[in-house]
């Protein structure tokens, strides 16, 4: 799961979506440094992962894409599957993604003096740049894999990423609507109250 996903997976509490958000972006010493309520937020977030990572049908995505993008295929995924999140929103939300994007900025800038100073300027960027409803569109997946073409070692292996999506979006639409309910009830198990 990718940002947008990680947010919805929040249990409508602000804390936990910026805890859940913030988890990928935080070093272990910075994480111990956050408020009891925003560390929930990543334990939800870890467990989101373990989960995501050892569902059957999220390791079939994953091998599907293996031969192309070696150790990127996982993120790859995580990253699909926003995209079909995103295209499928009123699916899973009564609320319209924009506004949903509204809420979870908000909570982030709520929270801002939290945020370790080097990572402040990523989430403002992300937050200028509305990243949320651009994965809703092919070149605001483009753009993400550009943008982490230019942080990874094996740059090559991101290539074709969104194309390889397009090719596969069938299968992965199916796969999805399968997958994301389970995985939202784990959550709502989960989640604490």
């Amino acid at each position: 799961m990718n940002f947008l996903a990680h947010f919805f997976l929040s249990c409508d509490q602000p804390d936990l979506a910026v805890g859940n958000f913030l988890t990928d972006l935080l070093r272990n010493k910075e994480v111990r440094q956050l408020p009891d309520e925003v560390q929930k937020g990543v334990k939800l977030h870890r467990q989101i992962d373990t989960y995501t990572d050892n569902h059957p049908i999220v390791r079939q995505a994953i091998h599907r894409l293996y031969p192309h993008h070696h150790k990127y295929a996982p993120v790859i995924v995580d990253i699909w599957y926003d995209y079909v999140l995103a295209n499928n929103w009123s699916t899973y939300s009564d609320q319209h993604l924009q506004g949903f994007a509204d809420d979870m900025y908000k909570n982030v800038l709520d929270a801002f003096e939290i945020i370790p100073d080097r990572v402040r300027r990523q989430v403002t960027g992300m937050i200028e740049d509305n990243w949320l409803t651009k994965y809703a569109h092919i070149e605001g997946i483009r753009d993400t894999f550009d943008r982490m073409s230019r942080y990874v070692t094996k740059p090559e292996w991101l290539a074709g990423a969104a194309d390889h999506l397009l090719e596969e979006l069938p299968a992965l639409e199916e796969e999805f609507r399968v997958f994301f309910p389970e995985l939202s009830s784990y959550v709502a198990d989960q989640c604490p109250c």
